[in-house]
């Protein structure tokens, strides 16, 4: 069968409009992130500081990129995760692989691992043996965070804040009793978190892995290589370098 100079020329043209789609190398990325200590967060002099970022930094030079911490944008939660989904290029840090995130990203991770409990009041006597012991109780969630994500379709009482200072206004709200519970996530290693000095886990709700996630146009090229860099980055002594600075604050 002769196929027409037309249709060759009409194949050639789709496969560049599609490839034009994808991020086409490590520069083009646009990163976003938020506060969440100690992965990520601004320090009191403007600087972007946490595990996650120096993990980031160092794959980015591992492949040679022209982006620096600099570069990253810091917004809510919310937004980030908002502005991600519709950017071609986007990519946002940390957040956990849940069943239903996954088909809305490509992923590289994990860069470590954190816990999702239900937190307390040390002196209030709740104990929880199920999520349906906590119906009774006005539960307090990081907007579209991943405790919002596990608890929202669990008929409780949700108390949701969004911003750069969500923990802490949620972190107050418990301590003033404006609140019963706090769906918090740490890493499960740190030992003087003054979130959990301060209050008592109850109920835990998930343990899995932080990552990178990057927007579905990014190229399973790219998403490769950032797999490959991190890789060798978990393998050096730099890794076990940056948690053990943040985790002996």
């Amino acid at each position: 069968m002769i196929v027409s100079k037309f249709k060759i020329s009409f194949l050639v043209i789709f496969i560049l409009s599609i490839q034009t789609l994808l991020a086409n190398s490590i520069n083009d990325l646009n990163i976003r992130t938020e506060n969440y200590p100690p992965f990520n967060y601004m320090d009191n002099n403007g600087t972007l500081k946490g595990i996650s970022v120096e993990v980031l930094s160092l794959v980015l030079k591992k492949l040679d990129s022209n982006i620096s911490i600099k570069d990253i944008k810091f917004l809510p939660w919310a937004r980030a995760y908002k502005q991600t989904l519709h950017d071609k290029n986007g990519m946002i840090f940390s957040t956990m692989r849940t069943w239903q995130r996954e088909k809305e990203f490509k992923w590289v991770g994990p860069i470590s691992t954190k816990t999702v409990v239900l937190l307390a009041k040390k002196d209030k006597d709740i104990k929880l043996h199920s999520l349906k012991d906590a119906k009774k109780y006005k539960i307090g969630v990081i907007l579209n965070d991943i405790g919002d994500i596990l608890l929202e379709k669990r008929e409780l009482d949700l108390d949701k804040v969004g911003g750069l200072n969500a923990i802490k206004i949620l972190a107050n709200r418990l301590n003033s009793n404006k609140i019963d519970l706090f769906a918090y996530s740490y890493q499960s290693d740190i030992q003087h978190s003054d979130i959990l000095d301060k209050f008592k886990i109850v109920y835990k709700l998930k343990e899995d892995g932080l990552y990178f996630a990057f927007n579905k146009l990014v190229s399973d090229e790219i998403i490769q290589k950032f797999q490959n860099a991190l890789d060798l980055v978990k393998k050096e002594p730099q890794y076990q370098k940056i948690f053990d600075k943040y985790l002996n604050y």
